[in-house]
């Protein structure tokens, strides 16, 4: 009984380290979470800049938009003066040139910045399935550990009880 005794309390050291070893990779998974999260809020920070910057951007195509019309309905009235205003209308077609030129520059930044939100989307929601899926493996870790540690103290509870 001494012999059996002997082994159960090896057997519950062995099974104290791994679940030292155990609490270790806890560990190690709390601290890969928290880097999961600042991770997370990163991105998110960063989708967050891009959604105002995309704002802005269509904004001022908007604003762009409209002065390009303006500029267009101008041109067309400079047309009908064109003998007397020649000049003018050279000026206004280059403001017209101008206009274009920004709006297409402003459209391409718009089209990179919408690419990079959605790439930022993307990245929060990988974060997030890691960040779930790292919390789940955490769990079950604990569990297995708990009833691992419950039913050898429980082994050896009931060997020193004989």
């Amino acid at each position: 009984l001494e012999e059996k005794l002997a082994e159960t309390q090896d057997r519950l050291a062995e099974v104290e380290e791994e679940s030292n070893t155990r609490e270790a990779a806890i560990c190690r998974k709390d601290e890969e979470i928290s880097s999961l999260q600042s991770k997370l809020e990163a991105a998110e920070e960063q989708c967050t800049r891009g959604e105002t910057t995309i704002s802005q951007m269509r904004n001022e195509i908007a604003q762009l938009e409209a002065k390009l019309n303006t500029t267009l309905t101008e041109r067309t009235a400079d047309i009908q003066q064109q003998e007397t205003l020649s000049k003018h209308l050279q000026t206004k077609q280059e403001v017209i040139d101008k206009a274009k030129e920004d709006l297409e520059v402003h459209r391409k930044k718009l089209a990179m910045a919408e690419g990079a939100a959605q790439n930022a989307q993307e990245q929060v929601l990988q974060l997030k399935k890691d960040l779930e899926s790292a919390i789940g493996q955490m769990s079950t870790m604990k569990q297995d550990l708990s009833t691992q540690l419950n039913t050898e103290k429980e082994k050896c509870g009931s060997l020193e009880g004989k």
